[in-house]
């Protein structure tokens, strides 16, 4: 694994280099609307997080719904899921980093296994990719002092 805290110095009004660019791969759908909408903040906090670290984060989960439609429908929900694989091709391959929230036994979601695969086939073979499942992140959050100031997560 590389090391989080490589940009948490800033960039000096630059913009940032791609390998700065953290695409945050996190469940998103389920049956249950407050599921969904929970995953959407486990995300957001982790976008919070990359940014705490000095990376430019990618959280596609934020505009899922209001641009991709219902994700309850298959036909909407293949479509988003191909523009969301879009933005994770174009990350992995100018040289993104990818962040993963497992479930706790390691598993990933359908969704998040595609993700995944397209940044292991991305044209810059060193591309960092870690994966934790999101207790884990929070301990992370804690060891670089990262307080979550939405209060998502209060005791990290």
């Amino acid at each position: 694994m590389g090391d989080l805290r490589k940009f948490q110095s800033g960039m000096d009004g630059q913009l940032p280099h791609p390998s700065s660019v953290v695409y945050i791969c996190a469940p998103y759908g389920d049956p249950d609307p407050e599921v969904v909408h929970m995953n959407i903040e486990d995300a957001e906090a982790m976008a919070r997080f990359a940014a705490h670290m000095g990376y430019s984060p990618v959280v596609v989960h934020s505009y899922i719904a209001p641009v991709f439609g219902d994700d309850s429908d298959a036909e909407q929900r293949r479509e988003g899921l191909n523009r969301v694989l879009s933005v994770a091709w174009a990350v992995a391959n100018a040289g993104g980093q990818l962040w993963v929230v497992s479930k706790e036994d390691k598993r990933l979601t359908a969704g998040c296994a595609e993700e995944v695969a397209i940044f292991q086939r991305a044209q810059h073979k060193e591309v960092e990719i870690h994966t934790f499942a999101l207790s884990e992140w929070i301990s992370k959050f804690a060891e670089f002092g990262f307080v979550d100031s939405w209060g998502v997560y209060p005791n990290a």
